[in-house]
């Protein structure tokens, strides 16, 4: 479970259970939550071809970072930049990204912090 801002909206869910992920997808700000089964073709040492740039406690949990200051590029076209924090509990990837800049931002602490196992 996690809190975020009252102004934050619940766009779409994705269950797609063939692949093993849940993806929440939420507006104002713009990002995502993916969950993911951990299995053997799953990297968790990148988020989409990028290494981490370092790795933050907030909270009780180790997030490692990923900035994209290019975006995803797949095929013709890119995403917008990014900035992406990955933990893991329990065979479960979970990645939080946040979409419009590559950098550490206040209101991503304060979405993490909140941010618990249950």
């Amino acid at each position: 479970s996690f809190k975020y801002p009252q102004e934050t909206s619940l766009k779409n869910e994705l269950d797609n259970a063939q692949a093993n992920q849940f993806l929440i997808i939420f507006e104002n700000p713009d990002f995502t939550l993916d969950i993911h089964k951990i299995t053997s073709d799953l990297n968790i040492g990148y988020y989409l071809d990028y290494a981490p740039s370092e790795t933050i406690d907030i909270g009780a949990i180790a997030w490692k970072l990923f900035l994209a200051p290019q975006g995803y590029c797949d095929g013709p076209s890119c995403s917008k930049p990014f900035a992406a924090y990955q933990t893991t509990n329990n065979g479960y990837r979970f990645v939080f990204e946040f979409k419009g800049k590559a950098e550490k931002e206040l209101l991503h602490t304060q979405i993490l912090s909140t941010f618990k196992f249950l």
